[in-house]
């Protein structure tokens, strides 16, 4: 699974599909996801944002649209009370963990 970097990284690869096709799922937590819907459509994604996260849940909610109207599996989970640093912890959740795992 990709984690975290999932936009930079699949940004920053000369075949878009070719890298994402080594990933099983990716997570996103607090990410603003860049680049346009198309590169996203092969993978699914879970996408974590804090309910106290300001102009990060908005820059994530849109590109979210965007990916799951062109085709994509992209499941928005927002974190109620999480600000931006305290997110993270959703790393510790057993249900993500597997999740992952299924994937």
């Amino acid at each position: 699974c990709l984690s975290l970097r999932k936009f930079q990284l699949s940004q920053g690869c000369p075949d878009k599909k070719q890298c994402l096709s080594v990933f099983s799922a990716a997570v996103s937590v607090s990410g603003c996801p860049q680049a346009s819907a198309d590169k996203y459509l092969n993978i699914p994604i879970r996408s974590y944002i804090g309910s106290q996260e300001g102009s990060y849940r908005s820059c994530n909610v849109g590109p979210i649209n965007n990916i799951n109207a062109a085709g994509g599996q992209v499941e928005f989970i927002e974190v109620p009370g999480a600000s931006h640093s305290s997110v993270v912890n959703i790393y510790k959740d057993s249900e993500l963990i597997n999740w992952m795992l299924n994937q």
